[in-house]
């Protein structure tokens, strides 16, 4: 996506991003990012070609440049749409996940070594380091009168904790939300692909012109972005710019 700003972990709170467009605080990477940020990054590796191709269609005829555009566009919608239905497939199958998902004892939580857990650290932390961190603060962060007992509890803790990740994941790939590897990056990248496409292909009239500023500036990415006005890449607005000039000026007086 042409938007300035930009691993997954197999954590509930990723799921969960993935699903409702929610940033999560577990990956930092993915903090306040949204779907449109995520997607800048392939862009400007894809424009150097795709600037070509948009170049070639100003250089035709006014029938030429008509039908790249209505290509431009249709490839856009389509990919759109493929895009749409699997985050709407994801969140409904992470809604049933939620309906699934097993719970981890509150007794389990006590036992766990060190400060509190996070639920990040429920599902990604290493336990065997946990454990052997754990054992070598004896006597200097923790004290017990019965040290082996003490390990025995977190040692048991730890072994439920691998259990829930077991059957957490069972869970989830029983609700569907595991797609087939790649599935999801091709449908991306399709999109990413197509929209720069489509801004980069010049427009051949008016109706052209407002389905660009419509995408880039329109009330549903407004409302997309919490009611602010997305940051563009500078390089996406002068070629709308250009488009509006090259349609506009002669109306201009």
């Amino acid at each position: 996506m042409a938007k300035l700003n930009p691993t997954t972990s197999a954590t509930n709170d990723d799921r969960k991003s993935l699903a409702t467009g929610v940033p999560s605080d577990a990956v930092p990477a993915r903090e306040g990012v949204s779907r449109r940020d995520a997607m800048n990054m392939m862009a400007t590796v894809a424009a150097v070609p795709m600037l070509a191709r948009a170049g070639e269609a100003q250089a035709c005829g006014p029938d030429a440049r008509r039908l790249a555009w209505q290509r431009a566009r249709d490839e856009f919608l389509s990919a759109k749409a493929a895009l749409d239905l699997s985050h709407r497939e994801h969140a409904q199958a992470y809604r049933r996940y939620e309906t699934m998902r097993p719970t981890l004892d509150a007794a389990v939580r006590r036992d766990l070594p060190g400060a509190t857990w996070t639920e990040r650290d429920i599902r990604v932390r290493d336990l065997d380091e946990a454990y052997r961190q754990f054992c070598d603060g004896e006597g200097r962060s923790w004290w017990s009168r019965d040290p082996d007992d003490t390990k025995l509890r977190v040692k048991r803790a730890l072994d439920a904790v691998a259990v829930y990740r077991s059957a957490d994941q069972r869970a989830y790939s029983a609700a569907g939300c595991v797609t087939p590897d790649g599935q999801d990056d091709a449908t991306c990248h399709r999109f990413e692909n197509a929209e720069t496409i489509m801004l980069q292909t010049p427009s051949p009239d008016g109706d052209a012109l407002m389905f660009k500023l419509e995408h880039l500036f329109g009330d549903e990415v407004i409302e997309e972005e919490g009611g602010n006005l997305p940051l563009w890449d500078v390089k996406w607005v002068r070629l709308v710019m250009s488009d509006a000039r090259r349609l506009l000026s002669g109306s201009i007086k």
